[in-house]
């Protein structure tokens, strides 16, 4: 299991967790550096079950751990 804990979490989990879904959402919307998929992006995706064996798929790690 590849671990992440050496990145810095700089989320303020209260103000989150404080929140309407309505505020979450226009967050996300008025975000002019990450706009919405389209519904042509989103079939696009597909799932990721393990993010190892995709970070070796795409070259990232050489071996698996």
């Amino acid at each position: 299991m590849l671990e992440f804990d050496w990145i810095e979490n700089l989320t303020d989990w209260e103000r989150v967790d404080s929140m309407t879904d309505e505020e979450v959402e226009q967050n996300a919307l008025d975000d002019p550096d990450n706009p919405p998929l389209t519904d042509e992006q989103l079939q696009q995706f597909e799932p990721v079950h393990s993010i190892e064996d995709w970070l070796h798929s795409k070259g990232v790690i050489k071996t698996k751990q």
